[in-house]
């Protein structure tokens, strides 16, 4: 199965560095902006089906691609949403326990029903496998966050998600992978 990629476009967050979680999240202008150039990008791929993540900022950002792509199918899945929060969804980045991209922070779950990356990777595969049993050998687009794509490539290519996070995500960006076979 082919799988592209796409990381929502700027957010009013992102600019403010607010953990943004499972919020809905608002669209810059240069967010909006993102999402069209993406959209141009991806306007002569075929795709069989495009999912994308429930959360406002996925929507706003996948709308310009289904313009391009009217005979793709369109769903929405929960399991593509951002690692959840937990009590510290809408606060300064300043204010998590540990650092960023240190050994603590991939097993760190987020507090007050917040997540883990394991619980994160969990959902990854459930999906990825049900994709994998309805497209095979199809072409799926997933429009998501910054998370679950570094957590979906480190899936597929094998690495870890540290390996991954150094390469950075940035908004609008657009990652070409392939599934062989059930995770």
């Amino acid at each position: 199965m082919k799988l592209t990629l796409v990381r929502h476009g700027e957010t009013v967050e992102n600019v403010e560095n607010i953990i943004q979680g499972q919020l809905p999240g608002h669209l810059t202008e240069k967010g909006k902006a993102q999402a069209e150039a993406a959209a141009e990008q991806l306007k002569d791929e075929h795709f069989d089906a495009i999912y994308c993540s429930d959360q406002q900022r996925c929507l706003d950002t996948v709308e310009p691609i289904r313009a391009r792509h009217p005979d793709a199918s369109f769903h929405t899945h929960e399991l593509l949403r951002e690692r959840k929060g937990g009590s510290l969804e809408g606060r300064p980045l300043s204010e998590l326990p540990v650092s960023y991209g240190t050994p603590e922070w991939y097993s760190y779950r987020l507090p007050d029903g917040g997540e883990s990356w394991q619980d994160v990777r969990a959902r990854q595969i459930a999906l990825l496998n049900e994709l994998y049993t309805k497209y095979p050998n199809g072409s799926v687009l997933l429009v998501t966050h910054g998370g679950p794509v570094r957590g979906i490539r480190s899936l597929l290519e094998h690495r870890t998600l540290a390996d991954i996070d150094t390469e950075g995500t940035p908004n609008a960006g657009i990652w070409h992978e392939t599934m062989t076979a059930p995770l």
